[in-house]
């Protein structure tokens, strides 16, 4: 015996769930393109932390040599960084310690004090 229905197969909860599944795929891509972006940044700042310190020798050997050359690799250096959006913060002479922007290198003991 053959029955025939007598109500059309409902569709909605494979759409409705297609939906969900797409939503959930543009999600991930989001998240991944996300997380690729924020490793970048991540691996620049360690790279441009491991290179500040010949960067100063750099500019010390320009500051105590009068060749071009050096004058010029030390000036690249710098456009390089400057590129990748790192700036130099020279705080004036009066403003005070600010620990968000400076970082401390050592403390000096003033006389009198």
């Amino acid at each position: 015996m053959s029955k025939k229905r007598n109500s059309p197969i409902s569709t909605p909860n494979y759409e409705e769930n297609w939906k969900r599944a797409l939503a959930d795929y543009q999600n991930l891509q989001r998240r991944v393109e996300f997380e690729k972006q924020s490793f970048a940044k991540l691996a620049n700042a360690n790279l441009i932390a491991r290179l500040l310190p010949s960067l100063d020798i750099l500019e010390l050997a320009a500051s105590h040599n009068q060749d071009i050359g050096v004058q010029l690799s030390a000036k690249q250096f710098h456009n390089a960084l400057a590129e990748e959006g790192l700036e130099l913060i020279e705080p004036a002479a009066d403003s005070l310690f600010d620990h968000k922007l400076h970082e401390c290198a050592e403390t000096v003991d003033l006389p009198g004090e």
